[in-house]
């Protein structure tokens, strides 16, 4: 098994304690988060894809969570709404950054 098939196949079968986050959620939840931040600060998809030379298409996959994007491509994209990402984990309920 290769890496990208280890991910794509631990992010299907993550299982917390009470909830199972799939892939699919995690891929809304994001793509979720950048329409949110992409709105407030009134840039089009067409805007945001000329500043990043991400194609408008997949930012509309992305926005849509049928786009399975990079954490650098994420950054850039809030970068070009004037955004920073935070990345942290939370084990037992104490966040680790």
């Amino acid at each position: 098994m290769n890496y990208k098939d280890y991910l794509d196949n631990a992010l299907e079968e993550t299982d917390l304690p009470g909830e199972i986050i799939t892939k699919q959620d995690i891929l809304l939840e994001v793509g979720s988060l950048l329409k949110r931040v992409r709105r407030y600060k009134g840039i089009s998809q067409k805007q945001l894809a000329e500043k990043t030379h991400i194609s408008q298409a997949n930012i509309s996959l992305l926005e849509n969570g049928k786009y399975n994007i990079s954490l650098v491509q994420l950054s850039k994209l809030l970068e070009a709404c004037d955004a920073t990402m935070k990345v942290g984990v939370i084990i037992n309920g104490e966040e680790l950054y």
